[in-house]
């Protein structure tokens, strides 16, 4: 029987577009959302071919470090009916590939030498390019080390604790909308060459530092100040990443001062992020809270 290890989904608090410029990130686990291979039943094959798939890439693809892949065990493990067993959602920008790459990295990985935070990031980056045709590895990471990080100029400082009143505020808000990263992460890049866009994201990366700061000292007044106005600089800016039936959602939050929303991910659809303050939208339901 194979019985791996749980890994957690992860949330990009802040800072899930501005990263791709080096700009400053917060993540953290999502400890409601887990996933861990096995092989019990029952089978689910569709998951084994998304693994197979994996397997398949990684066979061929040489990994940074001096890392290997234990090819013959894993190839073993699918043929015994190896699956991933998780509540994470597949396109919803919540780590579903990254739990499984952590997996993966966890269960096969050959090491010659102990890695750096850097350096496992950069191998994790290699292994989950294969779904997203780029990746910053701070999914796999994430999920990996199963601890808060803080990221600035491709450095990485590991954050023992947040401030729980701070995070109590935020949820995920389901838009029932699957979504694909790549057009989104490409329509983003070619907005980039827009110097008003470009202006305007030099300015939420500033937002964004300002978040993380007063979220990792516990500052919850200006946390609340920020959060709106990181809300409607996102509405206004990001507009094409905001689904049509979730922007009068976005829009009454902001009116009313009860919650503020912004994106999780790439957006598009999947997860949003939402600070509530006095109440939050009616749709019960669609709403986790992020702890």
């Amino acid at each position: 029987m194979i019985e791996g290890k749980k890994h957690h989904g992860k949330v990009i608090l802040f800072g899930e577009y501005t990263v791709i410029h080096t700009g400053e990130a917060l993540a953290l686990p999502l400890r409601r959302i887990y996933g861990r291979l096995t092989d019990k039943p029952p089978y689910h094959p569709q998951s084994a071919k998304y693994i197979r798939a994996f397997f398949q890439y990684l066979e061929t693809t040489q990994l940074p470090h001096d890392v290997s892949i234990g090819i013959d065990e894993w190839k073993e493990d699918l043929n015994q009916g190896l699956y991933l067993e998780t509540n994470a959602a597949i396109g919803y920008g919540i780590g579903s590939s990254g739990i499984l790459t952590a997996g993966i990295f966890k269960r096969y990985a050959i090491l010659k030498h102990k890695l750096s935070l850097i350096q496992l990031k950069e191998v994790l980056a290699v292994m989950e390019s294969f779904f997203h045709g780029n990746s910053s590895g701070i999914d796999p990471l994430i999920s990996y080390i199963g601890q808060p990080i803080r990221t600035l100029n491709s450095q990485i400082e590991l954050l023992d604790g947040l401030n729980n009143e701070c995070l109590r505020q935020f949820y995920l808000y389901d838009t029932g909308i699957p979504r694909n990263t790549q057009p989104l992460v490409k329509w983003y890049k070619s907005q980039m060459s827009d110097e008003t866009f470009a202006e305007a994201m030099t300015h939420m990366s500033n937002l964004v530092s300002q978040l993380i700061h007063s979220i990792t000292i516990g500052n919850i007044q200006e946390l609340t100040l920020l959060m709106k106005q990181l809300s409607a600089h996102q509405l206004i800016h990001l507009d094409g990443l905001i689904p049509d039936q979730v922007k009068n959602i976005w829009v009454e939050g902001l009116e009313n001062d009860d919650y503020y929303m912004k994106l999780c991910g790439a957006g598009g659809g999947g997860y949003m992020l939402i600070y509530g303050l006095n109440k939050l939208p009616q749709k019960k339901e669609s709403i986790l809270p992020i702890i």
